[in-house]
C-alpha cells in the first residue's frame, strides 16, 4: 500500500488494486483474470495466487479456490496463507481431513488465534468434541480472554473424563495450568 500513496505507482500495485476492486464489485471473473496475468509476470509473488484464490472462495467456488490453494501449496509447501486457506475450504467439504490439516497448523502457528478458530470448528463439525473445546479455550486465551479461556478448558477437562480419555484429561489440566499461571504474571503487571 505504501507504493500506491506515491506520485506514481508501480503499474502492478495498479492492477492489483483493480482486482481487488472487481472482486469487491462481484465482478470475479475480472478480478481472477487480472491476478492470473499479474501473477505470470510477477511469478515469486504468492500473495498474488493466494489473493485468487481467496477471491474464488469468497465468490462460492470452493473447487475452483481448493484447486489454486494446493496449486500455491506445490510450489510453496509450507506458505501459511494458502495453507490456512487450503483448511478453509476443506472445512466446508471434509470436516475430518480439516480436523488433521488445522492441528497440524495449530502445532506450527500456536499465536495464530485464526487457527484455533478454524479448528474449533472442525472439531466440532467431526466429532472431536474435547479438541472443539481446547480449541476455543486457545482461541479465547489468545485473544486475551483468559478467565473465559479457564473455563473452557474445565468443560474440556470434564468432556475428556466423560469419554474416557484421561491422556488428552492430563494435557488439558496442564494447559490450564498454565493459563493460571499466565494469569498470575499478568496480574502482576
Amino acid at each position: 500500500m505504501a507504493q500506491l500513496r506515491q506520485d506514481t505507482p508501480p503499474a502492478s500495485a495498479e492492477r492489483y488494486l483493480e482486482a481487488l476492486i472487481a472482486a469487491h464489485q462481484e465482478r470475479t471473473d475480472e478480478a481472477l483474470a487480472s491476478l492470473d496475468a499479474l501473477a505470470r509476470e510477477l511469478p515469486d509473488l504468492s500473495l498474488i495466487p493466494a489473493t485468487a484464490a481467496e477471491i474464488a472462495l469468497d465468490a462460492g467456488r470452493r473447487d475452483v479456490a481448493l484447486s489454486r490453494a494446493e496449486r500455491i501449496l506445490r510450489l510453496s509447501p509450507s506458505y501459511f496463507p494458502a495453507r490456512l486457506l487450503r483448511a478453509e475450504i476443506l472445512l466446508q467439504q471434509s470436516p475430518g481431513d480439516a480436523f488433521n490439516a488445522l492441528r497440524q497448523l495449530s502445532q506450527q502457528y500456536p499465536e495464530t488465534p485464526q487457527v484455533f478458530a478454524l479448528l474449533a470448528e472442525a472439531a466440532g463439525r467431526s466429532g472431536h468434541e474435547t479438541w472443539g473445546h481446547l480449541a476455543r479455550a486457545e482461541t479465547l486465551q489468545l485473544t486475551g480472554h483468559i478467565d473465559r479461556a479457564i473455563k473452557q478448558l474445565d468443560v474440556a477437562e470434564d468432556v475428556a473424563k466423560r469419554n474416557g480419555d484421561f491422556n488428552m484429561a492430563s494435557r488439558i489440566r496442564q494447559r490450564r495450568e498454565d493459563y493460571m499461571d499466565y494469569r498470575e504474571t499478568l496480574q502482576k503487571f
